[in-house]
């Protein structure tokens, strides 16, 4: 087995399941990647492609992807050397990666590839393509309709990373020290993404850049400071359409972006009765040099 999985930091579960698949030496089943942005599916899905030598082939689903799109794709694949059932002659693979999958317009034409290795044509009858990996990866799960997602005999999701673990990964992409590493590592929000941006402005700017940034010492952002600042003037459950009411903004926005942040923090509670502000976090010891308030101003210190 190669090392391509050697890089990926973090992720333990996830690497150690992986390994134990692609020990069994037949072709690598077909996989859904779930998770917020910024965690490193596409990432993890290349190290499968390099772990079982296949062609990484990737695309970013969207709203074109009708069934002629797949047909056209799938079949646009280098056939030669195959036979009727995908047997390959010449040994090679594909790993065929879709992002963003919950943006595709239909599913239904994706059924018969994942079950049969085979295409429903517009002309009639059905074709076969290669022996593909098929890999799915969606910020948002619940959009997949579970025939689809019951397609997938593994489905893996990717958890923010730990502190230790974002503190390595900026290591090893910047030239921070370890102390101001772990400082860009707390306020990143558990996202591999978001601390290499992170770490690339602080090597411009220094940490000044959170001060102008107004993120605080948890990684919170202005939104986040608001939405918890309606749920403690409340002093109640909300609903998230109240909430969303008060904050201006959508309940895509605040449930995608706002609360996973929150949640992972310890800060909210979302139950049957709506959406409760944690007062027993740990965040909620955290003094922070931003208003709680809209519009607060950032040099006033206040402790939640």
């Amino acid at each position: 087995m190669n090392n391509a999985l050697s890089h990926i930091v973090g992720q333990k579960r996830i690497v150690a399941l992986i390994e134990a698949e692609a020990r069994s030496k037949v072709m690598f089943r077909h996989t859904l990647l779930s998770g917020p942005p910024g965690l490193g599916k596409t990432t993890l899905a290349r190290a499968i492609a390099g772990l079982t030598g296949s062609e990484f082939v990737a695309h970013t689903a969207s709203r074109s992807w009708d069934a002629k799109k797949v047909e056209s794709e799938l079949l646009g694949l280098d056939i030669e050397g195959y036979e009727p059932g995908g047997i390959n002659k010449n040994g090679k693979r594909f790993c065929v990666f879709i992002d963003e999958a919950h943006l595709l317009p239909s599913f239904e034409p994706w059924y018969e590839p994942l079950e049969s290795l085979q295409v429903v044509q517009s002309t009639g009858g059905y074709a076969w393509f290669p022996d593909v990996t098929f890999i799915f990866a969606t910020t948002k799960l619940s959009r997949l309709p579970k025939p689809m997602r019951d397609r997938f005999p593994l489905k893996l999701r990717v958890e923010p990373y730990t502190v230790d673990d974002l503190t390595k990964i900026i290591r090893s992409r910047s030239a921070l020290d370890e102390a101001t590493a772990r400082e860009v590592a707390i306020r990143s929000r558990g996202t591999a993404r978001l601390a290499i941006n992170f770490a690339q402005s602080v090597e411009r700017q220094g940490m000044e850049f959170f001060d102008l940034s107004e993120i605080d010492a948890l990684g919170l952002e202005p939104l986040d400071r608001e939405y918890l600042a309606v749920l403690r003037r409340a002093d109640r459950a909300m609903s998230l359409a109240n909430l969303a009411s008060m904050l201006g903004e959508t309940q895509d926005t605040l449930r995608d972006i706002v609360e996973p942040v929150l949640l992972n923090l310890g800060l909210i509670a979302i139950s049957g009765k709506g959406r409760e502000i944690v007062d027993n976090s740990r965040g909620a010891r955290v003094t922070s040099p931003y208003s709680l308030e809209r519009g607060g101003s950032s040099n006033r210190v206040i402790t939640r």
